[in-house]
């Protein structure tokens, strides 16, 4: 996933559609639907490349970076940590509390529970968005809620072909291109 973001930020057109969005377009912002393996690696990977992960949800609730710079590696590698031991984001958001030692009353991560979680998650305002987890989670029912300009199938079959088309159609007015790019499933996690 981490090397076809990397070779997709190289295209030109991906590129200018992330700058002309992004104030700090080297340092691209993430949001990951799913927090399992791969979801997790890749968003562990894109941090130390230094690109943003601002939001990840797992299949109860999703947790978002109060940060303009997104997660630390340090508090992604806690999720990490706590997702291997079969908690859910809800604690790992409780832990990496926990461990702001600097200033206890300051809230790093915000809870988004349920089915609002997801729908964070793919109406994240990011450059990127890493779908990590099941089949059919873009349909045409949310697709319009997507703003991301790249997106990343790392499950197996995460948009619904007629959602494909649809972000496949979308034209971006001002830079006359596409207005999403999606590396397919076949791509992204080969």
């Amino acid at each position: 996933g981490t090397y076809a973001i990397n070779r997709a930020l190289d295209m030109p057109d991906i590129r200018n559609r992330i700058l002309s969005r992004n104030s700090q377009p080297h340092s691209p912002t993430i949001a990951i639907h799913g927090a399992g393996n791969a979801g997790l690696y890749a968003g562990l990977e894109n941090i130390k490349r230094g690109r943003r992960v601002m939001i990840i949800s797992d299949s109860k609730n999703a947790i978002v970076s109060k940060r303009e710079s997104g997660f630390t590696r340090e508090e992604f590698e806690i999720i990490m940590q706590m997702k291997a031991k079969g908690k859910s984001l809800m604690e790992a958001a409780e832990q990496i509390h926990a461990s702001n030692s600097s200033d206890p009353s300051v809230t790093l991560v915000e809870i988004i529970p349920g089915e609002a979680g997801t729908k964070a998650v793919l109406a994240a305002d990011v450059d990127i968005l890493i779908l990590a987890a099941l089949e059919n989670t873009i349909t045409m029912d949310n697709v319009r809620d997507v703003k991301a300009p790249l997106i990343v199938e790392l499950a197996n079959g995460p948009i619904t072909e007629e959602a494909d088309r649809w972000l496949f159609e979308q034209r971006d007015e001002q830079l006359g291109k596409h207005k999403h790019w999606v590396l397919a499933d076949s791509l992204a996690s080969a």
